[in-house]
């Protein structure tokens, strides 16, 4: 009896210290692995930022070349960094390079400011990151304010491609439509009927399909002074165009202040306009 005893009782002990030695290797293996996800973890954190760093430092590299005052330094560097921005997944890379081409956007000659408008467009539509949407919109105001239209147009074109690759059911949207908005209007504003008019129509696309009555409203201030025009070259063609932009608004808008807006817009046209101002009205009333 003794002896069967001490068996089980070595058999116990021997159990015991396998199932230690067992933990051990166990929580040895465990800690080493954990050791070596952290490795990975931090090492991979380090190389982001390390190639973020790379980045950064490749494009401030460009800045004295986009500066330069000679056009065969400055355009290639335009490039070099518009390349560098669309190669990247970093937001910051992306923002500082619409930093840098906000020197060529403002250059007094077309041949650097033009390239630039799109170089800039590239680089809004390569993100959904609305803060580098912004950003982009935000570096094309130096060409709206030009005097020069075919900046303005291309200005105007660029808005409209950084709008068309946005989603205007998005929150962060609110701040992209009124931000695009508020450059239109000082084309929609112009005494020159080629920037107008181009205006007119990214104003409409710009606050398409929101459903945002706010942005609808603000839309409806910007096509004020164009459904008011009086030009006697072009004024009919301007009115129309701005009809057909308050329409689609007025129609499109779930709120009844702002369909009431449009419809007394669309009241104060002339009397050549009135039949498709009243065509326009009738079909607002039927959208209530």
């Amino acid at each position: 009896m003794e002896r069967a005893l001490a068996w089980c009782y070595c058999c116990a002990v021997r159990q015991r210290e396998a199932v230690v030695g067992s933990n051990a290797r166990t929580m040895k293996r465990l800690r080493t692995g954990f050791v070596v996800a952290m490795a990975v973890l931090l090492g991979g954190q380090a190389g982001a930022q390390s190639e973020l760093g790379r980045e950064l430092e490749l494009l401030e590299g460009q800045r004295s070349n986009v500066e330069h005052s000679e056009t065969r330094v400055r355009v290639p560097a335009m490039y070099a960094i518009k390349e560098l921005a669309l190669a990247t997944e970093h937001s910051p890379v992306k923002m500082k390079a619409l930093s840098l081409l906000e020197g060529p956007v403002g250059s007094a000659s077309d041949h650097i400011r033009l390239p630039a408008i799109y170089a800039i467009v590239e680089v809004a539509n390569s993100t959904e990151d609305a803060d580098v949407k912004l950003k982009a919109l935000q570096s094309l105001a130096e060409p709206f304010a030009s005097e020069q239209l075919v900046a303005r147009n291309v200005a105007t074109d660029g808005v409209n491609l950084i709008m068309g690759h946005v989603d205007k059911t998005q929150a962060s949207a609110v701040t992209l439509m009124t931000t695009a908005l508020n450059l239109l209007l000082r084309a929609a504003d112009s005494g020159n009927n080629g920037a107008r008019m181009p205006a007119i129509n990214a104003v409409w696309n710009a606050v398409a399909g929101c459903g945002v009555d706010r942005v609808y409203s603000l839309a409806l201030d910007v096509l004020q002074r164009p459904i008011e025009s009086r030009s006697m070259i072009g004024g009919l063609e301007v009115r129309f165009m701005a009809i057909e932009a308050i329409e689609r608004i007025g129609v499109e808008t779930k709120t009844l202040e702002v369909k009431e807006k449009a419809i007394r817009l669309l009241g104060g046209v002339p009397s050549s306009d009135e039949s498709r101002a009243q065509a326009a009205t009738k079909r607002i009333y039927a959208s209530m």
